[in-house]
């Protein structure tokens, strides 16, 4: 090795598996190492390319990257830049070492290659060794790339899909893709749910009717019977608040109508939406609107809070727009299960919003706000119109945990 010169380090996408699906550039880098690590599961298909391919454990690599430098090609499962062990090698070993990357076949290009579909309009989503959902992904786009693996297996993804209310639409899963016992099939996602599934699995989901996460949500747009719902415009102000991320994981606790659960999961797209509820009809309410919707990312919980809150996952983002009397109690539980969120409470009444004011401050929030929304909409009355006000709301906010 000259001199200063940092060892190299060459990521290989070793594709699928099957020695003849590597590229040209792939299968020089792989020939002509002397150092080279692969997973166990491509470590037997490259020995006949090269004898000192050594089967080792993300830990193992990670481990004579750092204790013995030198020259190394590092295989890594599909291609190099999808979701691969590259990024993490980008991370730790940049500095130490000169990185070279050789792209590979990844399980999407494969498994479209196969099905003879085009790819460039899918959303890609990754719960290998993840925590996660797709319900958001698929709600919002018309296909859907799932890598599973771990907790999130593609037949626990395709059961809850079909909980949800997608049974109907229309999946792939590919199983040991490129492999002898090769297995894709094409079915409902109700069909599809009730198989078992390995370890190494993808699925693709279609869904033409998918709902536009930017379009505007109308009063109107929802069935509404008797039940309190919050409007259009203090609805808007109400999710800019909370300042919602597309990975996030909400409640919206007394949820109504559902209205606000789903323009919160519009803008959580790839995360999930609790609408904890305890009224029956309203809850009939929000399964019908999250339906009609296509927000399949909201999650009905028929509870009382706080009580009902507890197998939830932690939350990122929590709206009350009804606690039934047990506001304090509803905050302590968000300021014990959440490491770090935004709550907004909408209050119409002078007292529920100084109550609310009194326990953020208390109970430690940081960043309090509070706006009065004033609406008024234009209502037709013979030849003119009239601007009809509705009532006031208060929106106040806050955050917990680390800034």
């Amino acid at each position: 090795m000259e001199l200063n010169r940092k060892p190299a380090l060459t990521i290989v996408g070793g594709g699928m598996g099957a020695e003849d699906l590597l590229t040209g550039a792939a299968r020089e880098a792989i020939t002509g190492a002397f150092r080279i690590f692969a997973p166990h599961r491509l470590a037997d298909s490259l020995l006949t390319l090269n004898p000192a391919v050594l089967p080792a454990t993300v830990s193992e690599i990670r481990a004579a990257l750092s204790n013995t430098p030198g020259d190394t090609v590092v295989v890594v499962s599909g291609d190099a830049g999808f979701y691969s062990l590259s990024k993490l090698l980008h991370k730790e070993f940049g500095g130490d070492y000169e990185i070279r990357t050789v792209g590979g076949l990844n399980s999407l290009q494969y498994l479209c290659g196969r099905l003879g579909v085009p790819y460039d309009d899918v959303k890609v989503v990754s719960l290998h060794g993840r925590e996660g959902s797709i319900a958001g992904a698929v709600a919002y786009n018309r296909r859907v790339f799932a890598l599973t693996g771990g907790k999130h297996t593609a037949g626990s993804v395709l059961k809850e899909l079909n909980v949800l209310g997608l049974g109907h639409l229309t999946a792939t899963v590919g199983e040991n893709l490129s492999a002898a016992d090769e297995r894709i099939l094409t079915d409902s996602i109700g069909k599809l749910a009730e198989g078992e599934y390995g370890d190494l699995a993808v699925v693709l989901v279609e869904n033409p009717g998918a709902a536009d996460p930017a379009g505007r949500l109308r009063d109107e747009d929802f069935q509404r019977g008797e039940v309190p719902m919050t409007k259009e415009a203090v609805r808007v102000l109400t999710v800019a608040r909370l300042d919602v991320a597309p990975g996030d994981t909400v409640w919206d606790i007394g949820a109504g109508t559902g209205s606000v659960s789903i323009a919160l999961a519009r803008a959580a797209r790839d995360g999930v939406v609790y609408a904890v509820e305890r009224n029956p009809e309203a809850l009939k309410l929000i399964r019908r609107n999250r339906i009609q919707l296509g927000a399949y990312n909201v999650v009905p919980v028929e509870a009382e809070a706080p009580e009902g809150l507890a197998k939830l996952p932690a939350p990122d983002k929590v709206f009350l727009g009804g606690t039934g009397g047990n506001m304090e109690a509803v905050l302590r539980c968000v300021t014990e299960r959440a490491e770090a969120c935004t709550v907004c409470i909408n209050a119409i009444t002078m007292e529920s919003t100084s109550a609310a004011l009194e326990l953020l401050d208390r109970l430690g929030f940081a960043d309090i706000e509070v706006e009065c929304i004033n609406v008024a909409r234009a209502r037709k009355a013979g030849g003119y119109r009239m601007m009809l006000a509705q009532n006031p709301v208060h929106i106040i906010s806050g955050t917990w945990g680390r800034s």
